[in-house]
């Protein structure tokens, strides 16, 4: 193996080690708790490189009980380009807030939410901790004062639903949610969102 392949190995082992003894007591308390009482159950794999097998959810059963630990809610990797330009009334609400002054602020007045890198890692836990700029990932909440929160005041939020995504086939992510805020994590450029002011 290349030096620099052994270096990069050690690495995640060794970050892995350290996330794995820092947020062990915090995330046992998240595995028995369903997030936002939708179904979908916080885990730890103990692995920073590990997301979990692939749990299919059919649109329409996004609150089914007893998902067997699921780190992928539902669907295959897709961008959704066009998921839809209003949210379902009768969905469980997500929001995403985007700043004036974000790097995707431009795709967010139109409706888009745009990952940093959407060729970038899928990695739910780097993410949440600040790698933002080379994931494949957005951030969104259930709370919308969160989404609000990040938005600002010139900011906008964009709005969809878990089963909506589900339905276009998006990937929606568990998020280790260090930061208590209702943080799921979608997969991929989507648009066709609504947006909506702050």
């Amino acid at each position: 193996m290349h030096p620099a392949g052994r270096w990069l190995v050690f690495l995640s082992a060794a970050i892995a080690v350290v996330l794995s003894v820092v947020l062990a007591p915090s995330t046992a308390s998240a595995a028995a708790v369903p997030a936002a009482g939708n179904g979908v159950r916080a885990h730890h794999p103990g692995m920073i490189f590990t997301v979990g097998a692939d749990q299919r959810v059919p649109a329409g059963e996004g609150r089914a009980e007893g998902l067997p630990q699921a780190q992928i809610v539902s669907g295959a990797c897709v961008a959704a380009e066009d998921a839809g330009a209003s949210a379902a009334a009768d969905g469980t609400p997500i929001y995403r807030g985007v700043a004036q002054g974000h790097n995707a602020f431009a795709d967010a007045q139109q409706g888009i939410a745009s990952p940093g890198d959407v060729a970038g890692h899928a990695d739910v836990f780097a993410h949440n901790a600040g790698d933002t700029w080379t994931s494949r990932l957005t951030s969104w909440s259930t709370d919308r004062t969160v989404a609000e929160g990040f938005a600002g005041k010139n900011g906008v939020i964009l709005q969809t639903t878990i089963e909506e995504m589900q339905a276009s086939g998006v990937n929606i992510f568990e998020s280790p949610d260090y930061f208590d805020e209702s943080e799921l994590l979608l997969e991929g450029r989507i648009g066709g969102l609504q947006v909506t002011q702050p």
